[in-house]
């Protein structure tokens, strides 16, 4: 991973995306949007196509405050009722999501695609991704966001940069030309 600018680190990210999801994008397609033009992250081509990607990190600084919550709840017997380990990151992507989608995208007309990625050097320290089954935790948080408003967004990834893997898709709607 690349330790230089915030665009070098999002083009890093987006690379291991791209290779783990299975991503055909054309050798040499792939470039920065403009955010002076309100373009998303990443531009890219796919058999000949435009394709676009807007990305958000998953490395807030609630995370760890929800996770020592939770931990000292636990500890003292007493009921999650005020978030934890795993209500804390749902907070979190509900939050990136409805301040992704509603941005305007410049993209001529070519479908974006939102990735959510993580990539803190422990998981477990931060919580995330919550134990068990992904697309569980995943119908419970993301879903009911995105059913209310996806903005633009053609499809909603999560990836876990650690284990180089897509945790999740959803495709929010059919993209067509």
């Amino acid at each position: 991973m690349a330790t230089g600018s915030k665009t070098d680190h999002e083009r890093d990210a987006f690379d291991e995306f791209a290779k783990s999801a299975g991503l055909a994008v054309e050798a040499g397609s792939v470039g920065g949007g403009d955010p002076d033009k309100a373009e998303p992250d990443i531009s890219y081509r796919i058999a000949g196509q435009p394709q676009w990607f807007e990305l958000g990190r998953i490395l807030p600084e609630e995370i760890p405050q929800f996770t020592t919550k939770a931990i000292k709840q636990l500890l003292s017997g007493a009921p999650q009722t005020a978030g934890g380990a795993v209500t804390g990151p749902g907070k979190v992507l509900v939050r990136i999501i409805e301040q992704k989608a509603g941005k305007h995208y410049q993209t001529a007309g070519a479908p974006v695609d939102l990735v959510l990625y993580f990539d803190n050097s422990d998981p477990k320290t931060w919580g995330f991704p919550p134990p068990g089954d992904f697309q569980v935790w995943a119908d419970a948080y993301m879903v009911p966001t995105i059913a209310k408003s996806a903005g633009q967004f053609a499809q909603v990834w999560v990836y876990d940069r650690n284990k180089q893997r897509v945790l999740w898709r959803w495709a929010v709607k059919t993209f067509t030309r």
